[in-house]
Parts: C-alpha cells; sequence; structure tokens
C-alpha cells in the first residue's frame, strides 16, 4: 500500500496547491502524475481480494476528484486529458463490477455498507470526470442505499454491528454519503431532501457521537475506539454541509480539526 499511498497524497497535494493558490504548475504535476499512472494501467485488472477493491476504489475517488480540480485549469494536454479520463473510467467499471457481483451474492454484504457509499462517491467522481451519466447515476443510488438503511435515532444497523468501532464507522460512512449529495446537488439532483432529510439525523447521531460517544458504548455494550483529537476524514464533509446548511454545533466540530485535509477525499474539501 505504501507507493499507492505515497502517490495519491502527491497527487492531491498538487491539487490542493492548485485550487488555493491557481499555480499552472501544481495542475501540470497532477495531470503529469495522473498521465503516468494511465499509462501504466495502475491499480487496473482483476482485484484479488475484496481489501484490493476496496483500495482500488477509495484510490479512484482521490484520483478523480484531484483530475476535476484542475481540469478546468487549461494545463493538460489533448493526450493526457484522454489518457486520463479513459483510465478513471476503466476503474469505476471494474470497481462498479465487484459491488454488482456481491449484489448477485447472500445479502447484506460489502454491497450495503459504508464501503459501497465510497464506492458510490469514486464512481460518481469518474462518471463526471468522463460526463459518463450511467457512472454518476450508480453513485446517486448509491448514496439513496446509504440513505434507505439510517434508523429513526440516526444509526446505521451495519455500521452498528461494528462493536467497538461503531461510532468510527458511522462517521467512515457519513463522509462519501454528504460528498455525494454535494454531486448530486451541484448537478441539479436534490438528494439531501431523500427520505425527508434523512442524512439529518445521520449528521446528529455522528456529531454527537464525536462530543460523547457514550451512547454507540451503550448500545454495543464496548467502549469506543475513538480519537483523541478531530480527524479530517470525520469532520471535513461538514465544510460544504454547512456552506449549505449553517450549524453553529456543527461548525465548533469543524473548528477543532487541526486540518481537513483527507487523501480519498480527494483532498481539502470544497472552498
Amino acid at each position: 500500500m505504501a507507493g499507492i499511498e505515497d502517490f495519491s497524497r502527491a497527487v492531491v497535494k498538487a491539487a490542493d496547491a492548485y485550487q488555493t493558490t491557481g499555480s499552472r504548475t501544481a495542475a501540470e504535476c497532477v495531470f503529469g502524475l495522473l498521465d503516468a499512472a494511465a499509462r501504466q494501467k495502475t491499480l487496473t485488472g482483476e482485484m484479488g481480494t475484496g481489501q484490493a477493491s476496496y483500495v482500488q476504489g477509495w484510490n479512484l475517488g482521490a484520483w478523480s476528484v484531484a483530475y476535476l480540480k484542475v481540469r478546468g485549469s487549461g494545463a493538460a494536454t489533448t493526450e493526457q486529458a484522454r489518457n486520463i479520463v479513459g483510465w478513471l473510467k476503466k476503474l469505476a467499471g471494474e470497481n462498479r463490477g465487484y459491488y454488482e457481483d456481491k449484489r448477485r451474492k447472500r445479502r447484506p454484504n460489502d454491497s450495503d455498507n459504508n464501503h459501497v457509499y465510497w464506492a458510490g462517491f469514486a464512481i460518481a467522481a469518474a462518471g463526471i470526470a468522463n460526463d459518463d451519466r450511467k457512472l454518476f447515476d450508480w453513485g446517486m443510488d448509491a448514496y439513496r442505499l446509504g440513505v434507505s438503511y439510517i434508523q429513526p435515532d440516526g444509526t446505521l444497523p451495519l455500521e452498528m454491528e461494528r462493536g467497538q468501532k461503531a461510532l468510527h464507522y458511522h462517521l467512515y460512512a457519513l463522509a462519501p454519503l454528504i460528498m455525494l449529495a454535494e454531486f448530486g446537488e451541484t448537478n441539479g439532483i436534490s438528494l439531501y431532501a431523500e427520505r425527508d432529510y434523512a442524512i439529518k439525523q445521520l449528521i446528529i447521531r455522528c456529531c454527537l457521537g464525536l462530543q460523547d460517544p457514550s451512547f454507540f458504548q451503550q448500545r454495543t455494550g464496548i467502549p469506543q475506539d475513538t480519537d483523541p483529537k478531530i480527524q479530517a476524514w470525520q469532520i471535513s464533509w461538514a465544510q460544504p454541509y454547512t456552506r449549505r446548511f449553517p450549524d453553529e454545533s456543527i461548525a465548533k466540530l469543524l473548528g477543532q480539526a487541526e486540518r481537513l485535509n483527507y487523501t480519498m477525499l480527494g483532498g481539502l474539501p470544497p472552498p
């Protein structure tokens, strides 16, 4: 994993540099790195395990969002852009295939929990990069699936089964769902309103858990595995969310994070 993770961090760092400074050199760096990976067909082909498919999807999301951040810069050659989007589309199709295959097997499985929400985020981002409606819609459906599982108390049943990591996985499920909702809203689909804004119940439960994990401890009977400080992956989703739905308590949690750039979400959230 180390080489792939280092590569993704480099790509995302350059994309964030372009987003924050407008540096053409940073954009050229993103295109150069992604083009090299595309030429090598990085992470394409048969994935030997479920974990390998997760890694494929997580990095696809990072690369696709990084590409989207710089695609309007004009710094890519026609050949670079063609290579990159074609490679992202191939990765998206392969990753989608993994979950489609799992849906033909006994359920629930990882085509129903946080893994498919992350896949939906990655595949929708690749769909936007390729102007591919089928890939984009698959991501929108992953959001709807996740929202369909939200209980009145804001919990997700499959994530609640994770024992000491129940809170961890609720937060881990929330991040890609919010990003999918943002993709939808930007493209004229009112995803936040699904099931009478059910996503807000999950948000409330997660934010309360960040402040006090006792609810999850009581429900699972196990002390929760928590971080001493709020991490980017736990809260960076709140930046676009609170811009759309101002909330002082969520903004306060956002302000407690040491940083907001999480690689697998493509780096910094939208400004």
